[in-house]
C-alpha cells in the first residue's frame, strides 16, 4: 500500500512537472529583417582636354588631372549585378545601371556577409569587380568599390628620334578588352625600362625617354599589373622599339587657291601639326592663291611619328592581321594633317579652316615625310564594341620624303588606308591611281561684307505711344552665308518691346536675333521691332541700335554693322490726353500679294494695299498723308510721290511691282501709313520670287 502511495505521488509530480515545463516554454525568436542599401560607384562623363596650344601630347597628359586620376568604374560600365553570399551560398541578388546606380536588399540580421558586384559594359562583358564583406545587425548601407578589369595594353610612340631630336614621348593604354575602353589611372601599376636611352619623366600615362645617340633600335618595356580576369592580380608586357631616323628629305610645295576671295584681303596659311599648333605659314596672294613649303623630316621633328604605330597597335587591339606584303616593323616618318588655317595677316585671327577632302567617305587625309621606302599590302579584321567586324584594308607604296595617305571608306564596317609618292609638290585637284583628292575650303569663320539699314530711322510718338522699325541685313559678298546674328540695344524708356522675326527667332534674355535665311551676295533678309515709350520720356531722345555679331565672321566693312533709330516722344502722357486725341495707328494689311506666294521673276505685278484709319472711320476715304513700301531696305514707292495710289474700285491702294530686274530670292515687304495725327501703322509680308 506504501509502494502505491509512493508510485502514486511520483507520478503526481512528473505529470505536474511535465505540465509546468509545457506551459512556460516558448518558441525562439526569427532574426530580425535588416534593410540593406547596395550601391556602386559609376563614372561620370569623361571631360575633354584640349589638343590646341600643347607642345606635345605629353603636356596633355601631365597637366591633366582628370584624365590621369579618373574615379569610379570604367567608362565603359552600364550595370552591375550584385549578389550577396552567407559562405559560399547565394541568399540574394540585385542588378544597379548608372542611371539608377542603388539597390535595396532585405536579410536577415545578426549575420556576416559577402557583396561581390560585377560590373558590365554594353555587350554584357564583365569590366571591373570588388567585394567586401560586413556584419549585417540593422538597417545599413554598403558601398562597393570596384576595380576595373586589366586585359589588354597598347604601347605607342608620340615623337620619332634623329640627330636633331633626341627625346620621345611613348605612352601605355590599359585596355579593358575589346570593348576599348581604358583602365583608371587608379586601377593599375607600371614599371617602364628602357634600352639605348634613359628615363627623363614618367606616370601611370607615359614614359619621356632620351636617346643616347647611337642604339639602333631604342626598346621601351612596360610591365602593367592590375585585376585579371579569373579576379586575381595579372601583369601584362608590352615592348616597342624605336628605330632614329636616318637623313632628311626634299621640301614639299603645297599650292592651293581659295575660293571667293575677296581681293585685295591680306592673309596667311598656316599648316598644323598633329597637336593643332601651328608651323609653317605662307602670304595668300590677291587671288587667294598660295605656296607653302614643308621641309623634310629632321626639321619637322616636333611632330615626328613611328609609322610602325599602325601595325603594331593593330594586335595589341585583337585585330586579326594578314599581310600580303609585310612592312618594315621599325620606320620614322612625320605626319603633317591636311589641315591648315587661313589667318589675318596682321591681327593673327582666325579666318577659316581649309582641310584635304576625299571623294566619297572621308575619314583622314595627310602629307606624310618616310626616311626610307615602305610597301605594305594586306588587311585586318577587328571587332568592334558594338560586335560589329570592321576590316581595314593597307595599301601602302610609300618612297623615302613626301607622300599623300588617304583613309576612305564606312569608317562602321570597312575601311581602305592608300599611300603614294608625292615626288616633291601637291597641287589641287590632285589625282592619285585610287582617289581624286579636292582642296577644298571649309570656312570656320566667313570673310564676307554685311550691313544692317533701318526704316524708319526716326519716330516721334506721344509720351506713351508706341513704335515700329524695320531692320535689314545686306549680305554684300562675296561669300554665301546660312544664318546671321544681330544683337539689339533696348533704351531705357521703352516697354511693351516685341520683335518680329519671319525666318528665325528673338532671344529676349541676351537680346540676340537670329536669322536664319540663306543670304548669297546680293540677298536681304528684315526683322520688325516694336514697342511702346514710357510715361516720363517727353523730350528725351531714346535710341534704339542693332548691331552684326561679328564673332563669327570676319566683315571686310565693319563701318555700316550698325543702324540706329532714335525715338523722341513728345508732349505729355496719354494717361492725360483729352478725350477726342487720336493715339491709334491707322491699320494696314496686304490684299496682295499673300504671305509666301510665288511670283515669277521678270513680270509685273500689282501689290493691293488697305488701310484703315479710327479718325475717319472708313476705309474707302481713310485719313492718311502717307504710304511708303519697301522691299528689305529699298523703298519702292510713295503716295506722295505718285507710285502708290488709290483705286476706289478695288477700295485698296496699288503698287505696280516691276520684276524684270528682282533676284530670284526671298522678298520682305513692308508697308507704313501715316495718319494725320503721327500715329503710323505697319504691315510685313515675305514672298518668293524666282
Amino acid at each position: 500500500m506504501r509502494r502505491i502511495l509512493l508510485i502514486s505521488v511520483l507520478g503526481l509530480l512528473l505529470a505536474a512537472c511535465n505540465q509546468n515545463a509545457t506551459s512556460g516554454s516558448k518558441p525562439a525568436p526569427s532574426p530580425k529583417n535588416a534593410k540593406v542599401t547596395v550601391s556602386v560607384t559609376f563614372p561620370e562623363s569623361p571631360s575633354e582636354a584640349p589638343y590646341s596650344g600643347l607642345s606635345s601630347i605629353w603636356e596633355l597628359f601631365s597637366n591633366d588631372p582628370k584624365d590621369i586620376q579618373p574615379t569610379g568604374a570604367p567608362s565603359s560600365s552600364q550595370k552591375a549585378v550584385i549578389t550577396v553570399y552567407e559562405g559560399s551560398t547565394p541568399v540574394t541578388s540585385a542588378t544597379v545601371d548608372r542611371y539608377n546606380p542603388t539597390a535595396t536588399v532585405l536579410l536577415p540580421a545578426g549575420k556576416s556577409y559577402r557583396f561581390e558586384a560585377s560590373v558590365k559594359d554594353y555587350s554584357d562583358v564583365e569590366v571591373a569587380w570588388g567585394e567586401a564583406t560586413q556584419a549585417i545587425s540593422g538597417d545599413t548601407s554598403v558601398t562597393l568599390s570596384v576595380q576595373t578589369i586589366l586585359r589588354s595594353a597598347l604601347l605607342i610612340p608620340v615623337g620619332g628620334l634623329t640627330a636633331n631630336n633626341s627625346e620621345v614621348d611613348v605612352f601605355i593604354y590599359p585596355l579593358t578588352g575589346i570593348t576599348g575602353a581604358s583602365v583608371p589611372a587608379t586601377d593599375y601599376e607600371v614599371t617602364y625600362t628602357v634600352q639605348g636611352g634613359t628615363i627623363l619623366d614618367q606616370n601611370k600615362r607615359g614614359v619621356r625617354i632620351a636617346w643616347d645617340g647611337t642604339s639602333d633600335p631604342v626598346t621601351v618595356t612596360a610591365q602593367v599589373s592590375g585585376l585579371g580576369e579569373d579576379h586575381n592580380p595579372v601583369t601584362i608586357e608590352r615592348v616597342y622599339n624605336i628605330t632614329p631616323a636616318t637623313g632628311q628629305g626634299a621640301p614639299l610645295s603645297i599650292t592651293g587657291l581659295l575660293p571667293n576671295w575677296p581681293s585685295p584681303f591680306q592673309a596667311k596659311v598656316t599648316a598644323l601639326d598633329v597637336f593643332g599648333a601651328p608651323i609653317y605659314e605662307t602670304p595668300v596672294g590677291t587671288d587667294g592663291s598660295f605656296s607653302l613649303q614643308l621641309p623634310g623630316g629632321d626639321a619637322l621633328t616636333p611632330i615626328a611619328i613611328d609609322l610602325s604605330e599602325l601595325f603594331a597597335v593593330l594586335p595589341q587591339a585583337g585585330c586579326t592581321v594578314f599581310w600580303t606584303t609585310e612592312p618594315a616593323p621599325l620606320l620614322n616618318a612625320t605626319l603633317v594633317p591636311g589641315q591648315f588655317w587661313i589667318k589675318d595677316q596682321f591681327t593673327d585671327s582666325h579666318l577659316g579652316t581649309a582641310l584635304l577632302t576625299v571623294s566619297g567617305y572621308t575619314l583622314d587625309a595627310a602629307f606624310l615625310y618616310v626616311d626610307r621606302s615602305v610597301q605594305a599590302e594586306g588587311n585586318a579584321t577587328c571587332i568592334a564594341p558594338d560586335d560589329r567586324i570592321i576590316t581595314v584594308t593597307v595599301n601602302l607604296n610609300l618612297e623615302a620624303g613626301w607622300n599623300l595617305v588617304v583613309s576612305t571608306g564606312d569608317p562602321y564596317s570597312y575601311l581602305t588606308v592608300t599611300g603614294t609618292p608625292l615626288n616633291g609638290s601637291f597641287q589641287a585637284p590632285y589625282t592619285t591611281p585610287y582617289h581624286v583628292i579636292d582642296w577644298t575650303l571649309q570656312w570656320h569663320t566667313t570673310i564676307t561684307d554685311l550691313s544692317i539699314s533701318a526704316v524708319p530711322q526716326s519716330w516721334a510718338p506721344s509720351e506713351g505711344g508706341s513704335f515700329y522699325s524695320t531692320f535689314t541685313v545686306t549680305n554684300n559678298g562675296p561669300t554665301s552665308l546660312s544664318s546671321v546674328q544681330v544683337a539689339l540695344d533696348v533704351p531705357s524708356g521703352v516697354t511693351n518691346f516685341y520683335v518680329d522675326v519671319p525666318n528665325g527667332w528673338f532671344d529676349s534674355y541676351s537680346n540676340i536675333v537670329y536669322l536664319y535665311d540663306s543670304l548669297a551676295p546680293g540677298d536681304n533678309t528684315s526683322f520688325t521691332v516694336n514697342g511702346t515709350t514710357t510715361s516720363g520720356t517727353a523730350g528725351q531722345t531714346l535710341t534704339l541700335s542693332a548691331t552684326i555679331q561679328t564673332d563669327y565672321l570676319t566683315d571686310t566693312n565693319p563701318n555700316d554693322n550698325t543702324a540706329i533709330v532714335t525715338i523722341t516722344p513728345q508732349g505729355g502722357s496719354n494717361a492725360n490726353v483729352s478725350v477726342g486725341m487720336d493715339l491709334d495707328p491707322p491699320a494696314v494689311w496686304f490684299l496682295s500679294p499673300s504671305p509666301g506666294e510665288v511670283i515669277p521673276q521678270g513680270s509685273t505685278y500689282t501689290v493691293q494695299i488697305e488701310v484703315w484709319d479710327s479718325s475717319s472711320g472708313e476705309s474707302s476715304t481713310p485719313d492718311v498723308t502717307e504710304i511708303e513700301l519697301y522691299d528689305g531696305a529699298q523703298r519702292l514707292g510713295a503716295l506722295s510721290s505718285g507710285e502708290i495710289v488709290f483705286n476706289p474700285t478695288t477700295n485698296a491702294y496699288e503698287f505696280v511691282w516691276d520684276l524684270t530686274t528682282a533676284s530670284p530670292k526671298r522678298h520682305y515687304l513692308t508697308v507704313f501709313a501715316y495718319d494725320t495725327a503721327g500715329n503710323v501703322g505697319q504691315a510685313e509680308i515675305s514672298v518668293q520670287v524666282q
